[in-house]
């Protein structure tokens, strides 16, 4: 699913929003926001343009998808049918902890060259894969962008921990491939080691001089991206 988005962004093709959804994914917004899709990888697509446009790009990506395999591929116009299907999307965070009573979602995010992305996707299913923690996968496919929302047990710190070495190592595999540590949430105090990683330890030495200049006494949000 994601290569044949990232060949359909390639194409040109006037696309207003492109977002992938793995199985689990759509398992969990089926279940909470009682939709009824194929429980496969899946790319929601929005178009913009006069109408005869949109019915040409739709036709060009319905080729491109069934070019890779893709299958029940199904657009509509009318308003209601669109807006559930993306306030589906926006839920899908919330489905995933909905889908896992008492437990909560860690949320991390990266960004590669559209090129890369299907590999990067892959690496961190692979990843998540060998571990004993439920997870889904989504991303911006337009911009290399993706998401992992990891299942822990809130009550064991253990897992929280273990789960963190697991987000640690798809990072450092994704700034490997050449991408970066954080696409969409920032580095705060989660990634402050995947930056020195990224920038290499010089380059945060320069940022964490412009962030003395500006905050001598650090009371701006301490604790967050530098050490």
């Amino acid at each position: 699913g994601v290569a044949a988005a990232s060949a359909i962004v390639r194409m040109g093709i006037a696309i207003a929003r492109c977002e992938f959804l793995d199985a689990q994914c759509i398992k969990n917004v089926n279940l909470h926001d009682g939709l009824s899709l194929t429980e496969a990888p899946t790319l929601l697509f929005e178009f913009h343009g006069s109408p005869r446009g949109v019915e040409e790009d739709a036709q060009a990506v319905k080729e491109i998808v069934e070019e890779f395999g893709g299958s029940e591929f199904e657009w509509t116009s009318e308003e209601g049918a669109r807006r559930k299907l993306w306030q589906a999307r926006h839920n899908a965070y919330w489905a995933n902890i909905a889908a896992n009573p008492g437990k909560r979602a860690v949320s991390t995010d990266a960004a590669v060259p559209l090129s890369k992305l299907a590999e990067a996707v892959a690496v961190a299913d692979k990843v998540l894969g060998g571990s004993p923690f439920p997870y889904s996968i989504l991303g911006h496919v337009a911009d290399g962008n993706f998401h992992c929302f990891v299942v822990t047990d809130p009550t064991k710190s253990e897992e929280l921990t273990e789960v963190q070495k697991l987000t640690h190592k798809i990072t450092a595999k994704i700034i490997a491939m050449g991408g970066t540590c954080t696409g969409e949430h920032g580095i705060g105090a989660g990634k402050i080691d995947d930056l020195v990683v990224e920038t290499g330890q010089s380059a945060v030495n320069v940022m964490k001089s412009i962030k003395a200049t500006l905050d001598p006494n650090g009371i701006l949000n301490p604790g967050k991206i530098f050490r």
